[in-house]
C-alpha cells in the first residue's frame, strides 16, 4: 500500500511541479549569451591571519618541530555590474606565488578550504604545492550549481611552514610578499575566461595569533533577562545561548597533544557536541579527543570507534555545569578546523560589564618524552623507562562575545485587513507587547501611536482594553491625533513598568485591544496601504516603527464598465447583491445569478485572489414565465485569468462496448486560450439550471505585486441583450501555494488525496497551518507526511489539520491523505461526487485556498473483484 501511494504521489508531483521544467528552461537560457567582460569583475584579496616563530623541539628527542608559520586568508569571487545577468562559474583556477623568507621557500604548504560558495556552492577544491618553484595551485570546479548568492566567495586558509633555518628567537622585522593569478571560466556560450592578478605585501615582526587558535561563532545574545535580574533581585532568569568553538590547528606537528581550555566567570557550560566525521577527518585512525572535567579527568574519549547518534554527532553533558571547557587533541593527523558546539548559560548572578562576555582561552602543546629512571642512591640510570609530559607550546587569548540590547517588540494584528469605502469598517487592532524571551525588552511607560492610511477619513474609538497584564499598566490617555504626515492617528499613552517576563509562547505578553470604527474616503483608488505602528519604551529609550499592509477597496455597486460596449437596446435590470455576493440579471422573466467561489467559499466583489488559485464562476438561471426560454450568459475573461477545464475521467474510464469501468489516475487542469465563454441554457417554464466555469489566476511575475481584474458579464434571453456588468477582484502575489490532487485507492471505497504545499519565497516561513476537508461521507484512515510519517493526529472524520513548523524557502511539503467512502446515502442513486479542499494559513502567510477536487464514484463497482494494472502507476525507469 505504501509503495502504491508513493507511486501515485510521484505521478501527481510530476503534474504539479511544472516549475521544475521552468527552472531547467531558465538554466538553458542562462548559458545562451556570453558575459559582458566590461561589466564583470573577478575579485581576490589576501589577509595575513597568522605569523609565528615556533620551537617545540626537545633535546635528545625527535618530538616537536621548529620553524616559521605564516598563514593567509584568501577570498575570490565575481562581481557583476548592476543590471547584468548572473552567469555561473565553471572553473576557478588559482596560482599563488608564496612568500620567501630570505632564500627559503615554504617547506610545506597546506590549504584549508573554508568555502567554495562562489564556484560550486560547497566546500570542494583540490590543491597542489610545487616545492621546486614555491607555487601553489588551487582548482575549484563546478558541474551543475547555478544558484546566485549575493557576495558569494570562495575562501581558503593557506598555511606556509618554513624550515628551521628561518626561525629566529627574537622578533625580527620581515616583509612577506604574496602574489596570485586568478582565472574564472564561466558557463556561458564560449566559456569566457576572466583573469585578475593580486600582489600584496605584509610587514611582520611580532607574533600574529597562534599556530593553534580558537575563535567563537555565537548566536545572538540579548540582555533582556540580564537587565531584568538587575532590576528585580527576585528574578532568577538564566540566559542560554549556543556557541561554536572553532579550533584551528595550523601545524599538525606542533605537539603530540594539544590542550584547549576556556574559562568565563558566571557563564557555565551544560553540554558539548562534536561531529564524528570531522574528528575522523582531522585526527585520522589513531587520533582522539579527550573531553575533560575541571580537574583534568577524562569524561569521554572520542575516536573512530566512538558511537555517534543518527546525525553523526557525539554529545557530552556536564552535570555540574562548570565554568571551564577543557579539551585535548591527541595525535592530530592533518591541519584543519575542529568545531565544538557548546551550550552555555549566563547565570542570574552574573555581573556583565560593557555588554560582553570575556572568555579566557589557553592552548598548551604537550610532548610526551620517555626517559630512564635514575637511581639517586647509586647515581645511575635504571633499565626502566618512564614517560613525562612537557609543555612545549603555549598560546593565550581572550575572546569577547557581544551581548546585544534587547529589542522593544510590539506585534500588531488586525481583525480585518481589507477595508472598503462607503461603509463603516469594524476593525480590532491587537497590540501585543512581546515579553516571551530575553530578545525582547520589558516595557516602561509605553506610548503607542497607530497611524492610518491617508484614505481614512474618520476614526471612532469604541474601546481600549488591556489583557494578560497582572495590573501593571494603566491607560492615562487615548485620543485621535494628526500625524506628521497629515494622517489620522490613534494615540495611546500607558503608565507602568514591567519587572518580570511572560514566558508563555501562546500569550506572548501584555495585549492592548483597540476596537475601532473606520471610514474611508468616497473617491479613492484601489491600493495596498499601510497602518504604521510607532511606539516608545523608556527601558530601551528607543522608538520603533512597523508598517502593516491593509487592502483599500473602492466598493463598486452597479458600476457599468466601459471596457466592453453597452448595447443601446439592452433590456432588463442588473445589480450586485452585496449580501449574497452575486450578480443578478432580471430580464424577460428570466433570473440569472452569477457568483464567484473558491470551492464552496464565496468571493466578495473586490475580494482578494492569489496567483495560481483556481476559482469558479457559478451561473444559475431560472425561468419564471410560463413559456420556454433560451438563455445565453457571456463571460469576458481579463488577461489576469486563464480559462481552465478539469480533465480527470472522474477517476474511472468507461468502456461502453463491454459495459465496464477501468481505473484512472489522470486529474489535471488544461489551460485554454478562450477569452470569452458563452454558456447556453434551454429552460422550460419554471425550470432552473446551473453551470459553472473555472478560471486560474495567472502568475504575476514578481513579488509583492497586486493588480485589479474585472470580469465582464452579459445575459441574452431569446436574443435580447442585457446591460453589461463587471465583478472586480484584487489579484495578489503569494508566498505559499497549496495544490490538491486525487487518485483512486487500493481497496474498496478507498480514495487518496495528495496535497503539496510550496514556499515560493526567498525566506523560510515558520508555523504554517494546513487544513484539509472532504465530503461528509469520506472518513480519513491515514495521513502520510513527506513519505515518512504516518499519523492520525488531528483527524476528525472527513477533516485533518497540521502545523508545518518550518517551510524552507523555495521548497515544499506534501501530504497523502487516505480514506474511505462511508455512510453514503444510496437512496439517491449509485453515483456519488466526492469533493475535497485544502487551505494554508497563519500569521506569516496569506490564507490560501486550494483548487476544489471533484471526482465521481460508482457504488455498483464496489462489490466487483477488480484490480488496477500497477504498470499504469509506475514511472519509467531513468
Amino acid at each position: 500500500m505504501r509503495k502504491k501511494l508513493c507511486i501515485i504521489f510521484m505521478l501527481i508531483v510530476l503534474l504539479l511541479n511544472s516549475s521544475l521544467s521552468i527552472v531547467i528552461a531558465k538554466a538553458v537560457d542562462a548559458i545562451k549569451e556570453n558575459i559582458n567582460k566590461d561589466k564583470t569583475k573577478v575579485v581576490a584579496e589576501f589577509n595575513l591571519t597568522k605569523y609565528e616563530n615556533f620551537d617545540t623541539t626537545t633535546k635528545d628527542s625527535d618530538t616537536g618541530s621548529k620553524g616559521v608559520l605564516a598563514q593567509f586568508n584568501f577570498k575570490t569571487g565575481v562581481e557583476f555590474a548592476e543590471g547584468e545577468e548572473y552567469q555561473p562559474i565553471k572553473k576557478t583556477s588559482i596560482n599563488v606565488d608564496l612568500p620567501w623568507i630570505g632564500d627559503y621557500k615554504p617547506e610545506r604548504v597546506e590549504v584549508i578550504t573554508k568555502s567554495t560558495k562562489a564556484t560550486n556552492g560547497g566546500k570542494t577544491a583540490k590543491y597542489e604545492y610545487h616545492s621546486s618553484t614555491g607555487i601553489l595551485e588551487i582548482i575549484a570546479e563546478n558541474e551543475d550549481y547555478a544558484e546566485k548568492v549575493a557576495d558569494a566567495r570562495d575562501e581558503y586558509e593557506i598555511i606556509c611552514i618554513y624550515k628551521s633555518d628561518c626561525y629566529v628567537a627574537d622578533d625580527e622585522a620581515r616583509n612577506l610578499r604574496i602574489r596570485a593569478n586568478v582565472e574564472e571560466t564561466f558557463k556561458d556560450k564560449d566559456e569566457t575566461k576572466l583573469v585578475t592578478n593580486v600582489d600584496q605585501e605584509f610587514d611582520v615582526k611580532e607574533k600574529v595569533s597562534g599556530v593553534v587558535s580558537v575563535e567563537h561563532q555565537t548566536d545572538d545574545i540579548y540582555d533582556g533577562y540580564i537587565k531584568a535580574n538587575e532590576r528585580n533581585p527576585e528574578n532568577k532568569y538564566e540566559t542560554t545561548f549556543k556557541e561554536t568553538a572553532k579550533i584551528m590547528v595550523s601545524n599538525k606537528d606542533i605537539a603530540q597533544k594539544i590542550e584547549v581550555k576556556e574559562t568565563s566567570k558566571d557563564v557555565v557550560y551544560t553540554d558539548s557536541t562534536i561531529d564524528k566525521a570531522q574528528v575522523q577527518e582531522i585526527l585520522g585512525e589513531n587520533g582522539s579527543i579527550d573531553v575533560l572535567d575541571t580537574e583534568g579527568k577524562i569524561l569521554i574519549t572520542i575516536n573512530k570507534d566512538t558511537e555517534a547518534d543518527e546525525n553523526g554527532k557525539i554529545k557530552v553533558t556536564y552535570t555540574d555545569r562548570p565554568e571551564i571547557f577543557f579539551l585535548r587533541l591527541n595525535n592530530v593527523e592533518k591541519e584543519g578546523i575542529i568545531e565544538v558546539e557548546n551550550s552555555r548559560i549566563i547565570l542570574p548572578t552574573a555581573i556583565i560589564e560593557n555588554n560582553a562576555i570575556i572568555t579566557d582561552v589557553s592552548v598548551n602543546g604537550i610532548n610526551t618524552i620517555k626517559t630512564k629512571n635514575v637511581d639517586t642512591e647509586k647515581k645511575e640510570n635504571s633499565a626502566k623507562e618512564i614517560e613525562e609530559d612537557f609543555i612545549k607550546y603555549e598560546y593565550n587569548d581572550k575572546i569577547t562575545t557581544e551581548i546585544k540590547q534587547a529589542i522593544s517588540t510590539i506585534e500588531t494584528k488586525l481583525s480585518n485587513d481589507s477595508w472598503v469605502n462607503n461603509t463603516t469598517n469594524d476593525v480590532v487592532i491587537t497590540e501585543t507587547l512581546k515579553t516571551d524571551g530575553p530578545q525582547n525588552s520589558l516595557f516602561k511607560n509605553p506610548i503607542i501611536n497607530i497611524e492610518m492610511p491617508a484614505e481614512v477619513s474618520k476614526i471612532e474609538i469604541q474601546s481600549i482594553d488591556i489583557l494578560y497584564d497582572n495590573e501593571i499598566f494603566k491607560i492615562v490617555s487615548k485620543s485621535i491625533k494628526t500625524s506628521e504626515r497629515g494622517n489620522k492617528m490613534v494615540s495611546i499613552q500607558m503608565e507602568g513598568c514591567q519587572t518580570v517576563y511572560n514566558e508563555s509562547k501562546t500569550i506572548g505578553g501584555t495585549s492592548v485591544r483597540v476596537s475601532l470604527k473606520i471610514k474611508l474616503q468616497k473617491n479613492m483608488d484601489n491600493r495596498i496601504g499601510s497602518v504604521r505602528n510607532k511606539y516608545s519604551n523608556e527601558i530601551t529609550n528607543t522608538i520603533e516603527t512597523k508598517d502593516i499592509d491593509v487592502t483599500l477597496n473602492n466598493k463598486i455597486v452597479d458600476v457599468i464598465p466601459t471596457i466592453y460596449s453597452i448595447q443601446r437596446n439592452s433590456t432588463g435590470t442588473v445589480k450586485y447583491d452585496q449580501d449574497n455576493k452575486k450578480v443578478v440579471f432580471n430580464q424577460n422573466a428570466v433570473v440569472t445569478e452569477i457568483s464567484e467561489t473558491l470551492g464552496d467559499i464565496p468571493v466578495d466583489n473586490n475580494g482578494i485572489l492569489y496567483e495560481r488559485q483556481i476559482f469558479q464562476q457559478r451561473i444559475k438561471t431560472t425561468n419564471t414565465s410560463n413559456v420556454k426560454k433560451t438563455v445565453s450568459v457571456i463571460i469576458n475573461i481579463p488577461d489576469e485569468y486563464t480559462y481552465v477545464i478539469k480533465t480527470d475521467d472522474d477517476g474511472t474510464i468507461y468502456h461502453p462496448e463491454k459495459d465496464y469501468y477501468d481505473l484512472s489516475v489522470r486529474y489535471e487542469y488544461v489551460e485554454k486560450n478562450d477569452k470569452q465563454i458563452t454558456l447556453d441554457f434551454e429552460l422550460e417554464p419554471g425550470e432552473t439550471k446551473t453551470d459553472f466555469i473555472e478560471l486560474k489566476v495567472n502568475d504575476l511575475g514578481a513579488k509583492n505585486i497586486q493588480k485589479t481584474a474585472n470580469i465582464s458579464y452579459m445575459s441574452k434571453v431569446d436574443g435580447a441583450e442585457s446591460k453589461e456588468f463587471s465583478i472586480q477582484n484584487i489579484v495578489k502575489s503569494t508566498k505559499v501555494v497549496v495544490e490538491l490532487k486525487p487518485a483512486i485507492g487500493n481497496t474498496r471505497r478507498e480514495w487518496v488525496f495528495a496535497a503539496t504545499v510550496m514556499n515560493f519565497s526567498d525566506e523560510d516561513i515558520e508555523n504554517v497551518k494546513f487544513a484539509f476537508e472532504a465530503s461528509d461521507f469520506f472518513d480519513i484512515k491515514n495521513v502520510m507526511i513527506n513519505d515518512e510519517e504516518n499519523t492520525l493526529n488531528n483527524v476528525s472524520g472527513n477533516s485533518w489539520t497540521y502545523n508545518i513548523d518550518k517551510l524552507s524557502k523555495n521548497s515544499g511539503q506534501y501530504f497523502v491523505i487516505t480514506g474511505k467512502i462511508e455512510n453514503f446515502d444510496e437512496s439517491n442513486g449509485c453515483v456519488y461526487e466526492l469533493k475535497g479542499m485544502s487551505t494554508v494559513y497563519g500569521n506569516n502567510v496569506e490564507t490560501y485556498v486550494s483548487n476544489e477536487v471533484r471526482v465521481k464514484g460508482y457504488v455498483e463497482i464496489i462489490d466487483l473483484d477488480m484490480t488496477a494494472d500497477k504498470n499504469e502507476l509506475k514511472m519509467d525507469e531513468v
